[in-house]
């Protein structure tokens, strides 16, 4: 080992620069002539099918303030599924795949005006999901679910509670439709 260098880094391994006996040319032309080989294919796959192109062209449109937190969610998913990709439910009781309805941007109301209303499909897929997670209800979380619903409860004025019961029975008319079969006609 070496002394210390000059600009007080600590000390350096091996021999400095000056040093080193020079390369073979050819080895290193080969070596120069791989790597931009490599970067050639790697450039070529990723222009390839136009996605990264898109990529792009996204995060540059994207306001400057978002980048890096939409940056930060995208790296942390990719690095969840590729965790998960190869094991799947084995490791973490459930696999994971790409949401097509997923949405980066909070929607926050700003007014106390009602919000703007969804269109039909935004407003199934919201139904199906929120439908689809009462079944964790019933399970261990269900003596905290009843005391936060009923807490909950309170917190609206009658006008709030009356529209609440009024969807619930109409949600609850709709569930009994789908276990009916169609009559014939």
């Amino acid at each position: 080992m070496r002394a210390s260098s000059s600009s007080g880094s600590g000390p350096r391994e091996g021999p400095p620069a000056a040093d080193r006996q020079p390369a073979d040319p050819a080895e290193t032309l080969a070596t120069l002539l791989t790597m931009i080989d490599t970067a050639r294919r790697l450039a070529a796959n990723v222009a390839a099918d136009g996605l990264f192109t898109r990529l792009q062209h996204v995060f540059a449109g994207m306001p400057e303030d978002d980048r890096e937190t939409i940056l930060q969610v995208l790296e942390r998913e990719v690095e969840y599924r590729r965790l998960t990709r190869g094991t799947g439910d084995l490791a973490t009781g459930y696999e994971t795949r790409p949401n097509p309805n997923a949405r980066i941007y909070l929607r926050i109301l700003t007014t106390p005006e009602p919000p703007p209303m969804m269109d039909r499909d935004e407003l199934v897929v919201a139904n199906h999901r929120g439908l689809r997670v009462l079944r964790y209800v019933l399970g261990s979380t269900h003596a905290v679910w009843r005391e936060a619903m009923a807490e909950a409860a309170t917190m609206l004025d009658p006008a709030e509670r009356a529209l609440a019961r009024q969807v619930l029975a109409e949600t609850i008319a709709f569930l009994d439709a789908a276990e009916t079969p169609p009559q014939p006609k």
